[in-house]
């Protein structure tokens, strides 16, 4: 009789969900990442940043400010040399990761205490995007945060399926 506003879970947003994480976590998260500065010129710069826009509420309880470019404070930088001020000292490190490899790094620049999630395109900013997204899902500490990914294969495909009689299909 009260079931007008139950939902079931229909999996389909998988690891997307952006659950809201335990209330000191997500605190500490929020002053770590202060303001975020993402570019937002080319479709791929505008899904990293709608991205960041739809997780970061969901996973903090609240909206951080999102802009072009960034002021003081914390802040949270995302982009490519080419696109973004604050990456841009960091051209040499991210050349190295290849076409869709990324830097996630919490480092300091100009007094300001930044996490850089750069790459040398866009499609590694958006690779990087979600990946910070998951280290936050999984309340991994940001506070040494040194990671580099250049991924080996350039096309990547798993197809993974449970059957209904417990048998395991991969293909790949």
């Amino acid at each position: 009789a009260c079931s007008a506003g139950a939902r079931a879970e229909d999996g389909y947003d998988l690891w997307l969900r952006y659950v809201p994480l335990e209330p000191a976590l997500a605190a500490d998260y929020r002053t770590q990442l202060g303001e975020v500065a993402a570019p937002d010129r080319t479709p791929t710069q505008r899904a990293a940043r709608d991205e960041l826009v739809r997780g970061l509420p969901g996973l903090l309880g609240t909206a951080p400010r999102i802009q072009n470019e960034t002021s003081a404070g914390h802040v949270l930088a995302i982009g490519t040399p080419q696109s973004s001020a604050l990456i841009a000292p960091f051209r040499d490190e991210v050349e190295s990761l290849g076409e869709e490899g990324y830097l996630l790094k919490r480092t300091r620049r100009d007094g300001r205490d930044v996490l850089l999630v750069a790459a040398r395109s866009d499609i590694g900013v958006l690779y990087g995007t979600f990946h910070l997204l998951r280290l936050l899902q999984t309340g991994t500490s940001l506070d040494d945060l040194a990671l580099r990914e250049s991924p080996k294969v350039r096309l990547r495909i798993l197809n993974h399926w449970d059957n209904l009689d417990g048998y395991v299909e991969r293909g790949y």
